[in-house]
């Protein structure tokens, strides 16, 4: 399989399905155990796996991945919704992708319900749950008169 046969929809799926999993994980179901995040969170980011936060600081994978695994249980509250996913291109086995995200009850955030756009470089790889590896992504924050009036009620 190479990027030309990934759909539109499976791009879609992969992000909202890992989305889904971070908010699994930070509201603590399931239980704080290694294998599963490795297994389910962990193992869709490649090694070289980086990503800039809408502040503009860059983490590597081990970095932001220690975050996540850090934040088991802490945010039971916090919902996130993702909108708007497009395919801006395809070469060989890598896709970059868009799509916004919004939070509700974001902890760590500057303001709890806020609004970001994400551009994500991924690579086709079959081994992964919906053929699609994590290698870079980038967060720059909506602008504030798109995030007041933006629909949090989900």
């Amino acid at each position: 399989m190479n990027s030309s046969n990934v759909t539109v929809e499976q791009i879609v799926h992969e992000v909202d399905d890992l989305h889904n999993l971070f908010l699994a994980w930070y509201a603590g179901k399931p239980a704080k155990n290694r294998d599963w995040y490795d297994l389910n969170i962990a193992a869709r980011m490649d090694t070289q796996f980086s990503i800039v936060s809408p502040s503009g600081i860059t983490l590597a994978r081990d970095e932001i991945l220690t975050l996540i695994y850090e934040g088991h249980g802490q945010s039971k509250e916090f919902r996130i919704n993702t909108r708007n996913g497009k395919l801006l291109r395809r070469d060989g086995d890598i896709v970059l992708v868009s799509y916004e995200e919004w939070q509700h009850h974001a902890v760590n955030s500057p303001a709890s319900q806020n609004g970001r756009i994400s551009t994500a470089l991924l690579a086709v790889d079959e081994a992964q749950p919906n053929g699609l590896r994590w290698l870079h992504v980038h967060e720059t924050w909506l602008p504030d008169e798109i995030q007041k009036t933006g629909n949090y009620d989900f």
